[in-house]
C-alpha cells in the first residue's frame, strides 16, 4: 500500500504509517513477553516430559542412538545444551522454542513489511501470522514445531530476496535444512519449496548455482544433523496421523481456529480454501523469478510449499502408506496458508482496481484476528489441556511428604500423567521418590496415587483419601487412609 506523508492535524504531529509499525512491534513484544511467561510458568505436558525422560535425562548418546516421532532432533539437541548450561527447569527446557518464536516473529514482521510496507495492513497481517491458537502454543512449548515454522518462514524470506546480495541462496538452504532437522514433518513443504525454487532458477539458466549454492548445502546440513538418529527410524515410528486427506485438513483447520479440542469449528468453512489456493496458484505463475517483485515471489514460494506439501503427502500415502497430518503434525499448513492469503491480498490490492478488493480481505482478517484474540490463553496449552496442573499435583505431594516424611516414597500415576510426574521428580530432585509406576491395576499399595479420568474410580475401590482434585483436568491426587 502507498505510504502517506506525515502531516499536522489539530496542532499534533501525525506520523501515519509509523504508528502502524510501532503498533506491530508492540504486539510482537507483548507476544514474546507472554511466551516467556508461559514457558517459565506453565506445567509441563506429556509430550514435553516424554522427550525429556526418553532423550534428555540420560547421556548425549540417547539423542543419537534412538529415534521416535517425538524426537525433534535439532530442537532436542538445543534443549540438551540449554539444560546443561542453565540446569533443568521449565524455562531452560523451553528456551529453544522461545528463541524459535522470536525468530518466527522477526520473519513474520519482515514478510509483512515486504507485502504491505508500513501501512495499517501491517499489524493486521502480523496478527494473522502469529495469533492462531494452533501456532502460538508452539512458540513456548518444548516441541520442535515452532522452531521448524520459524526456519521455514526465514527460508521463504531469503529466497524472496535471493538476488539482493551474496549469501542469500546459502542462507535459504540452511534455513530449510534447519526446519526439517527441527521437525521431520516439515520435510514435505521444505522439499516442495526447494524443488520449485531450484526449477525457477533453472529457468534463469542458473541451475549450477541452484545445485552448488542451494541444494547441496541444504542436503549436507540436514544429513549431518539427522543421519545418526534416522538410522534407527522404523515404519512404526510414524504412528500419528489420519487415514484421509479430508480428515487431516479438517483437523489442522480446527487447530488453526480453536484452542478448545472439544469445540472443533465446523469443517464446512475449509471449502473456501480451494478457490483461494487455486487463485493463488494461477496468479503465482508467470515469468522468471528474477523478473517479478519480491512480494510476487512470496506468493509463488508460499503457494508452492503449501500445494506441493499436499501433493507429496498424497503421493506418499498411496505409495508408502504414510498417514496424513493430524493437528500439530500439519502445523506448517497454518503459516503457509496465512502467508499465501496475505500475498494474494497484496497482489490484488496493488492492481489498479484492487482498492475495493481490500475491503473483504480486511473484514475477513479482522474477524479472524478477533477469533484468535478471544481464545488467547496463558494458563494451558490447547493440545494438552489436562496437563495444566501436573506441577501443582507434584508440589502437593512435596508438601504432604514434609508432613509425613519417609526415606522412600512410591507413586503410581495414570499413563497420561506419569511422564509429567517423572519429569518433576528430576526437576525438583526428589531423591526420596522412586520412579513413578504406570500400571495401577493389581499393583500393591502405593504411597501416592495420581489419577486421571476413569482411573479416579480407584479412590473408592481402594478406600483412598483425596488430597487434591481438579474437575477441569479430571485429576485426583489420593493416598491410603491414614
Amino acid at each position: 500500500m502507498p505510504h502517506s506523508e506525515p502531516r499536522m492535524r489539530a496542532g499534533l504531529r501525525y506520523t501515519g504509517p509509523l504508528n502502524a509499525t510501532r503498533l506491530t512491534i508492540l504486539l510482537l513484544t507483548v507476544l514474546l513477553g507472554t511466551n516467556v511467561y508461559r514457558g517459565a510458568s506453565q506445567s509441563i505436558t506429556i509430550d514435553e516430559a516424554f522427550t525429556y525422560n526418553a532423550f534428555l535425562a540420560g547421556p548425549l548418546g540417547d539423542l543419537l542412538n534412538q529415534y521416535d516421532a517425538n524426537h525433534h532432533v535439532l530442537h532436542s539437541f538445543l534443549c540438551k545444551i540449554s539444560i546443561g548450561i542453565l540446569g533443568l527447569s521449565e524455562f531452560s527446557f523451553r528456551l529453544p522454542s522461545l528463541l524459535g518464536g522470536l525468530l518466527y516473529f522477526m520473519a513474520a514482521f519482515r514478510l509483512g513489511r515486504l507485502l504491505f510496507g508500513s501501512g495499517w495492513a501491517l499489524p493486521l497481517s502480523i496478527s494473522l501470522l502469529t495469533l492462531s491458537p494452533g501456532l502460538l502454543d508452539y512458540f513456548s512449548a518444548a516441541r520442535g514445531y515452532g522452531m521448524a515454522a520459524a526456519f521455514l518462514m526465514l527460508a521463504i524470506l531469503q529466497m524472496a530476496h535471493y538476488d539482493d546480495r551474496p549469501g542469500r541462496l546459502e542462507r535459504g538452504a540452511l534455513c530449510l535444512a534447519a526446519s526439517v532437522a527441527s521437525n521431520l514433518s516439515f520435510a514435505f513443504p521444505a522439499v516442495a519449496l526447494a524443488l520449485v525454487f531450484a526449477l525457477s532458477m533453472a529457468r534463469e539458466n542458473r541451475l549450477a548455482d541452484a545445485v552448488d549454492r542451494f541444494l547441496v548445502p541444504g542436503l549436507v546440513t540436514a544429513f549431518t544433523i539427522l543421519v545418526l538418529p534416522l538410522t534407527h527410524l522404523r515404519p512404526h515410528h510414524f504412528y500419528a496421523g489420519l487415514p484421509t486427506l479430508r480428515e487431516s485438513v479438517e483437523s489442522v483447520w480446527g487447530s488453526f481456529l480453536s484452542s478448545d479440542l472439544s469445540r472443533t469449528p465446523a469443517p464446512q468453512g475449509i471449502w473456501f480454501l480451494l478457490p483461494v489456493v487455486t487463485l493463488a496458484a494461477a496468479l503465482s505463475r508467470g515469468g522468471p523469478l528474477r523478473k517479478i517483485t519480491p512480494a510476487a515471489r512470496v506468493l509463488r514460494l508460499s503457494t508452492a510449499a503449501l500445494v506441493g506439501s499436499v501433493l507429496l503427502l498424497v503421493t506418499g500415502h498411496y505409495l508408502l502408506g504414510i498417514l496424513y497430518p493430524v493437528r500439530r503434525t500439519g502445523l506448517y499448513w497454518i503459516p503457509l496458508l496465512v502467508l499465501t492469503c496475505l500475498a494474494l491480498a497484496a497482489h490484488i490490492v496493488n492492481t489498479s482496481r484492487g482498492r475495493r478488493a481490500a475491503v473483504p480481505f480486511a473484514a475477513a482478517g479482522l474477524a479472524l484476528a478477533a477469533q484468535f484474540l478471544s481464545q488467547w490463553s496463558v494458563s494451558r496449552y490447547a493440545e494438552w489441556p489436562y496437563d495444566s496442573d501436573t506441577k501443582r499435583v507434584v508440589k502437593r505431594i512435596i508438601e504432604d511428604h514434609k508432613s509425613h516424611p519417609s526415606p522412600e516414597v512410591t507413586v503410581g500415576a495414570t499413563w497420561g500423567v506419569e511422564p509429567g510426574v517423572n519429569f518433576y521428580r528430576y526437576r525438583y530432585r526428589l531423591h526420596w521418590m522412586l520412579p513413578v509406576v504406570r500400571e495401577l491395576e493389581g499393583v500393591k499399595a502405593l504411597d501416592y496415587y495420581v489419577l486421571r479420568g476413569d482411573d479416579r474410580s480407584l479412590v473408592e475401590k481402594r478406600g483412598l483419601e483425596t488430597l487434591y482434585a481438579n474437575e477441569a483436568t479430571l485429576t485426583t491426587l489420593a493416598v491410603p487412609k491414614r
